[in-house]
């Protein structure tokens, strides 16, 4: 007689897992029920497929109250991938009675103020921040806490209208792209050099799974060096940090998971590689699909599944994965000023080169780019891969020939 598997409710948004991915980490684990807001564009473009794999339900037309109510007692889990839903899938673990980030923690992930101040506190990455009501407010804050500074907005993501500024005509020039309520002025984090390999940039995520009290540092990711004005242009794995600052890294990390009270599920915290050593950037609550998807495939280990093994209450054992070649996935972003699309290739223009195994994305003539939307304005997801991290640099050099070539512009 077949064992029926337990259920994990999944609430689905941009950024996540795809939803075939998630079937496929759930496979042999778990039935997955979807909840996705089809008012949301992206996801509009998903909701069909996702209906035809697996129970789905749409905030669209119905509330989280009668979710909650229709799912009660059926479901044994409940996880995103998603940044965009932690709110909502925090009020539906708390109807349903499931373990996840409680709504303060979640208060804490999204809320820059009260995640900076609770950092600040744990002595994790003290740094000075003013918060103003809108862009009138800049200068000020800007005279109190001294350039360098960041200016963004008090809840966002991706890099969306995230500004460095070093004098005044960088403050004076920001023309935000959206309406964002509340905006923090931050003292920036000290520019540094990353301390095994000149090519990549200052800065790292460590992922974690936090399960039975305990974490578990189960990936650093490296970036590729930003570009203007704060945009994230590349992910590899593995690590190639020395071992002393790989464990400078990873308690600063634990220390910032801490301060904001997580206690289960994944989490991604960004560390800056300062001359005073590893800083904490930020701490986001969830295991994001650019990440489970280099590990899925460099590595022996499935985030995607882990989060559904976590979500299920299982007492998840560390280990150390095996990593069995480099992978970049690089992004092909739109100029420092808005622009209309001419003419773009495809992305199997990317295909010509021999590392890459797959091309997300592209852009269709016509279509209006705006910078200032950061990584949520990325034209292509470039993945290659090579068998040592040597050989990176030359495959970064090509896509970046193939990236100056590939789009057209108007402006």
């Amino acid at each position: 007689m077949t064992q029926e598997l337990p259920t994990v409710l999944v609430v689905y948004a941009l950024g996540s897992a795809s939803p075939a991915e998630i079937m496929d980490a759930a496979d042999g684990l778990c039935e997955v029920v979807f909840v996705a807001d089809g008012r949301q564009e992206h996801t509009r473009s998903v909701l069909a497929f996702m209906e035809e794999m697996a129970e789905t339900y749409d905030l669209a037309e119905s509330s989280e109250e009668g979710i909650a109510a229709r799912l009660a007692g059926r479901v044994r889990g409940i996880t995103t991938y998603s940044e965009f839903v932690l709110a909502e899938t925090a009020t539906l673990a708390e109807r349903l009675g499931l373990p996840f980030h409680s709504p303060e923690v979640v208060g804490a992930l999204t809320d820059k103020v009260r995640q900076r101040s609770l950092l600040n506190g744990s002595g994790a990455a003290p740094l000075r921040q003013v918060t103003v009501p809108g862009p009138e407010g800049f200068e000020r804050a800007v005279r109190e806490i001294g350039f360098p500074v960041i200016i963004k907005p008090a809840r966002g993501t991706a890099s969306v209208d995230v500004y460095r500024c070093a004098s005044w005509a960088d403050v004076r020039a920001i023309n935000p792209s959206s309406q964002a309520g509340a905006w923090v002025v931050e003292e920036m984090l000290s520019p540094g050099r990353n301390p095994s390999s000149p090519w990549l940039g200052d800065y790292c995520s460590v992922e974690t799974a936090v399960s039975h009290g305990r974490c578990w540092h189960f990936a650093i990711v490296e970036r590729l060096p930003l570009t203007a004005p704060c945009r994230e242009t590349g992910f590899v794995i593995p690590d190639n940090l020395p071992d002393d600052y790989r464990e400078q890294v990873l308690e600063a990390a634990e220390t910032a998971i801490h301060a904001v009270g997580i206690t289960t599920g994944i989490s991604h915290v960004e560390v800056k590689f300062t001359p005073e050593g590893p800083r904490v950037i930020e701490v986001n609550g969830r295991m994001g699909g650019t990440t489970g998807r280099l590990l899925r495939r460099g590595s022996d280990l499935d985030p995607f599944r882990l989060a559904l093994e976590i979500a299920l209450g299982q007492d998840v054992k560390p280990r150390e994965p095996v990593f069995d070649r480099c992978v970049l996935a690089y992004r092909v972003l739109p100029p420092l000023r808005p622009v209309t699309v001419r003419a773009a290739h495809m992305p199997s223009w990317f295909r010509a080169h021999p590392e890459v195994w797959a091309v997300d994305g592209g852009v269709r003539t016509g279509q209006r780019l705006d910078w200032r939307r950061g990584g949520l304005e990325r034209m292509f997801t470039v993945w290659a891969e090579t068998d040592r991290p040597a050989s990176l640099p030359p495959v970064i050099r090509a896509l970046e020939r193939a990236a100056a070539d590939c789009v057209e512009y108007d402006d």
